[in-house]
Formats: structure tokens, C-alpha cells, sequence
């Protein structure tokens, strides 16, 4: 139900592109020297990366791995963390707490780390639902007390494994604004949410959730099979990132693709005829700090999907 906006977004797509004629290749320095590759892919019709047409695997291989290659300057700008009160003032402003619990947890929080909220609820001074109001403030979000079972197809329009690693998950989508609202636990990932954005081309809206509510909800979504989402773990560059990208798209006759970098990962969607896959690229972070645009040509690639 809730991806039917997003398809019918791309079967026009699709319908102009069979209309249009072909354009002129986006890479500069094709020469149209691969007549058999050429010809194939213009049959096919070509790729659209954004708004770029490339009318042939290596066109197309040579774009990704430019972008690839930039994606430390490429990245999405995370929006800054300025919470007017702090956690705990605003649950004693409210009552909810006194100083000594407040202390208590403060001490117990800088001796063996973790979130104050959750000290608070260990330590039996706030419950879930109160630290939760009290960071919807901090935040200026609504707060959302359970998840239902209903909002599961909005859950696949994006991958599952971002949903994991960012505890986040899709509630509603508005086909008239195209805007979809994502739930958050414990605090508001703007990367991530301007990232599934991104990818589907529509407005996003954070709220926030209880993370007890967050844990069922995710745990709803191990059940679900997902044959659509491709995990790539590696300490790699560029060129082979590239390489197997474009492998996937000339297999599955993708005609666009979408790209986004979020915090360790990049996100590719691929959209064909018959509906999209997605495709993610973890780079550890400690990875790509210690070699020069991602590290030099792939030696070793593990990968495993999602299914």
C-alpha cells in the first residue's frame, strides 16, 4: 500500500523514457568506440544515474566510481544536536524527578557510560514513557507510544538493514505531500533520515518512539523475508565498489539508480520495470580514514543478502 506512490512515480518514468529518444552519453569521454556494448544498452535503453544517461556498463561504471571515490565530500549534511534543556533538567522541571536521582544517575552514567534515560529507568527513578515525552521536547517531535503491524509495508521502502542499524522505522507516507514519517528511538538520525529521502525523492518527518516499542517492531521485521536488499562488507576502493554495482544493474536491467552516503554505508537503488533492489556498501569508518578515496583496488569482498 505504501509503496504504490513511489511505483507510480517510476512506471511514468518509464513511460517517458520510452517515448524520449535516446540522449547523449553524461561521460565526457566516451567515444562510442563499444559498438556491441553500445548497441545492447541502447536497445535496453540505457541508465539514468539522477539525471545523467549512460549508454553503456562502462560509461556507467566509470560515473560510479567517480562518485565513489568522492564520497567523503559527498556526504549528506547532518543537521546539529542542540538540545535547549538537558534530559535529566527537563525531567526535573517537570516533577518527574528530584536532584538526588538525578546525581545518582549522572554518577552511575560516567562510571559505566550508556544513555542517562536509560540509567533513569535502571535505576527505577523514570519509566520509558517519561524519558521518551522528555526527549520528544528535546527534540520538538511527536511521540508515537506503540507501532503497529500495519505500518509494515511502509517499513520496505527502505532497506531493512538500515532500519536495524538506525532503529528507525517508516509509519506513514502521504501521497499528496509525499511525505513520509519516520520513527526514531533514543534520538533523531538526521543522516538517515535525509538519506531515505533522498533515495525516494520525497519530504521526511521525524518522530520518536519508545524503544521498548522500537525492539517489537524490529523484531516484526526479522520475521519478513526480504529478497530485494544486498549487504557488501568490505575493505575495498572504489573501483571494484563500482564493478559490482554496475554488475547488478546490468543483471537486473535496472533503467535508473539513486545513490546516497550515510555515515558508513552507501545506498544504491536500483529501479527496474518490475520493481527496485537495493544495494549497500558498509565501509567502516576506521577503513576509510586509513586509505586514500575508500583504498586501493578490491582485494577480498564479503557479502551476504538479506533475504
Amino acid at each position: 500500500m505504501a509503496a504504490e506512490p513511489i511505483l507510480s512515480n517510476n512506471q511514468n518514468f518509464f513511460s517517458r523514457l520510452r517515448r524520449n529518444p535516446l540522449p547523449h552519453c553524461a561521460n565526457s569521454g566516451c567515444a562510442g568506440r563499444r559498438h556491441a556494448w553500445r548497441n545492447l544498452w541502447q536497445r535496453h535503453g540505457g541508465v539514468y544515474l539522477y539525471t545523467s544517461w549512460y549508454c553503456s556498463p562502462q560509461c556507467l561504471e566509470q560515473a560510479l566510481q567517480e562518485k565513489f571515490a568522492a564520497r567523503n565530500h559527498a556526504a549528506l549534511p547532518v543537521a546539529p544536536t542542540c538540545h535547549r534543556i538537558p534530559l535529566g533538567l527537563m525531567l526535573l522541571s517537570r516533577g518527574q524527578l528530584d536532584n538526588r536521582q538525578l546525581r545518582a544517575a549522572l554518577e552511575a552514567q560516567r562510571a559505566h557510560g550508556g544513555r542517562l534515560g536509560g540509567w533513569l529507568e535502571k535505576l527505577g527513578y523514570a519509566t520509558e514513557q517519561q524519558v521518551t515525552a522528555a526527549l520528544g521536547m528535546q527534540w520538538a517531535c511527536p511521540v508515537l507510544p506503540i507501532l503497529s503491524a500495519a505500518q509494515l509495508p511502509y517499513a520496505r521502502m527502505a532497506p531493512s538493514h538500515l532500519l536495524r542499524h538506525f532503529r528507525m522505522w517508516p509509519v506513514r507516507f502521504v501521497e499528496q505531500t509525499r511525505m513520509l514519517y519516520i520513527a526514531f528511538s533514543d534520538k533523531v538520525d538526521y543522516c538517515a533520515l535525509q538519506a531515505v529521502g533522498h533515495i525516494l525523492d520525497c519530504g521526511t518527518d521525524p518522530c520518536l518512539t519508545p524503544p521498548g516499542a522500537m525492539r517489537t517492531a524490529l523484531e516484526r521485521l526479522e520475521r519478513e523475508k526480504f529478497t530485494n536488499e544486498f549487504l557488501f562488507v568490505a575493505e575495498n576502493g572504489p573501483a571494484e565498489m563500482a564493478h559490482i554495482a554496475s554488475g547488478y544493474i546490468l543483471k537486473l536491467g535496472a533503467r535508473s539508480v539513486r545513490m546516497v552516503f550515510c555515515g558508513e554505508y552507501v545506498w544504491l537503488r536500483l529501479q527496474a520495470e518490475r520493481g527496485h533492489t537495493d544495494l549497500l556498501f558498509h565501509i567502516p569508518l576506521a577503513t576509510a580514514t586509513s586509505l586514500p578515496h575508500l583504498g586501493a583496488d578490491a582485494t577480498q569482498w564479503a557479502v551476504r543478502t538479506l533475504a
